[in-house]
C-alpha cells in the first residue's frame, strides 16, 4: 500500500495485491484502499485472521514528540494460511492474470511480511509467470520486468527466482549471517557484514540493498564483488515522533527507479531522499508528491545526496 502511495505521488501506474482474512479488518482494508482509490486485488480468505498491528503512543510533555508505548500483532495461524494462500494464489484463474498485469508492468515489489501467505510454493507458482511475461516483453522491444524483494527472515524460499534487487534491513541482515547489530557508521563494522551477506547470499541475489536506518544503505554487488556505502540523506526536518515506513518508502522508490534505470546503484540516492523525507512525518502520514517536488527538499538532496563510495576507500561523500 505505502509502495503505491509513493507511485501514485510520482505519477506512476501502480496496483497492489494482498492477501487478506474475511473479517472486520479485512473490511477496514478494502475501505482504506477505496478511499485512496487504489487499483487493488484483495485475495479474502475465511477462517483467517487478517494481519492487523496495533500501536500505542503516548506524548511526551513539552516535546511534542510521541513515543511507542505498547505494540501488539493479529497474525494468523501460518500453519495453515500458507495452504489457503497457496489454494487461491495457485489457481490457473489468479495466474493468468497475474500474468497479464506483470506483462503491463515495468516492476514489481514483493513486500513479505513473513506472516504465512508468501510461501516457497507461491512465489515459484507467480515467478514461472513473471519469467514469461518478461520475455515476451523483451520479445517486444521492452525492458525486462524488475524483481525487488523486501524479505523478512525466510531468505531460502526466493533461491531460484528471479530476484534482481534484495532489499533486507540491517536487523535482517545481521541475523541472517549471525552478526550482532552494529554501529554500521563504521566502515569496519559495515565491511564484516556485507563480506558475510555477498560470501553466502551473492550467487542467489545478484544485487543486495541493506537499509542501515539513520546510516542510509549499503549494496553488496556479484557483479564487481563490491560493497558500497550510500550515505543516509541527513533530514531537512527533525523527527515529530518515531520514523515510521521509511523501510517501505524505500524500497517503493527503489522500484520505481528501477522502472526507469536498472542499476541499483544511481536508485538508492533517491530512496534515500523518500526516506528521508517520510523520517520528518508525524505519525500516520506518508510523503506525497508535494514532498518529493518541494523546491526546498530537492537543493536539500541536490547539496546532501552521495553516490556511494566503496566501502573502506576514503572519498567525497556529497
Amino acid at each position: 500500500y505505502n509502495a503505491c502511495l509513493l507511485a501514485r505521488a510520482v505519477g506512476a501506474e501502480s496496483g497492489l495485491v494482498t492477501v487478506t482474512g474475511d473479517d472486520p479488518e479485512a473490511d477496514r482494508v478494502a475501505e482504506i484502499l477505496a478511499v485512496a482509490g487504489m487499483e487493488a486485488r484483495q485475495i479474502r480468505l475465511s477462517g483467517v485472521q487478517t494481519v492487523t498491528r496495533l500501536r500505542f503512543f503516548v506524548n511526551e510533555p513539552g516535546a511534542d514528540r510521541f513515543r511507542l508505548h505498547l505494540r501488539v500483532d493479529k497474525d494468523p495461524d501460518s500453519a495453515s494460511s500458507f495452504g489457503r494462500a497457496e489454494e487461491e494464489v495457485r489457481k490457473p484463474g489468479f495466474l493468468d492474470w497475474w500474468e497479464q498485469e506483470v506483462e503491463k508492468s515495468d516492476a514489481v515489489l514483493f513486500s513479505d511480511t513473513g506472516k504465512g501467505f508468501l510461501s516457497h510454493r507461491v512465489l515459484v507458482a507467480l515467478d514461472e509467470r513473471i519469467r514469461r511475461a518478461s520475455e515476451r516483453r523483451i520479445a517486444a522491444g521492452k525492458r525486462p520486468v524488475m524483481v525487488v524483494v523486501d524479505p523478512k527472515r525466510d531468505w531460502e524460499k526466493y533461491f531460484g527466482l528471479k530476484v534482481d534487487v534484495f532489499k533486507p534491513n540491517d536487523v535482517e541482515a545481521s541475523g541472517a549471517v549471525g552478526l550482532p547489530r552494529e554501529n554500521w557508521g563504521a566502515d569496519e563494522s559495515l565491511a564484516i557484514l556485507t563480506e558475510r551477506i555477498g560470501r553466502k547470499y551473492a550467487k542467489h541475489f545478484p544485487t543486495i540493498v541493506i537499509t542501515l536506518g539513520e546510516h542510509g544503505a549499503a549494496m553488496a554487488s556479484a557483479a564487481d564483488g563490491g560493497a558500497y556505502r550510500f550515505p543516509a540523506l541527513p533530514a531537512r526536518e527533525a523527527a515529530s515522533g518515531i520514523a515510521m515506513h521509511c523501510g517501505d518508502m524505500f524500497a517503493a522508490a527503489l522500484a520505481l527507479s528501477l522502472s526507469v534505470d536498472s542499476d541499483a546503484a544511481p536508485a538508492i540516492p533517491f530512496a534515500n531522499y523518500a526516506a528521508s523525507l517520510q523520517v520528518s512525518k508525524p505519525i500516520g502520514q506518508k510523503i506525497g508528491y508535494a514532498d518529493l517536488m518541494d523546491a526546498a527538499n530537492i537543493e536539500h538532496f541536490q547539496r546532501f545526496s552521495s553516490q556511494g563510495r566503496l566501502i573502506g576507500e576514503p572519498g567525497p561523500e556529497t
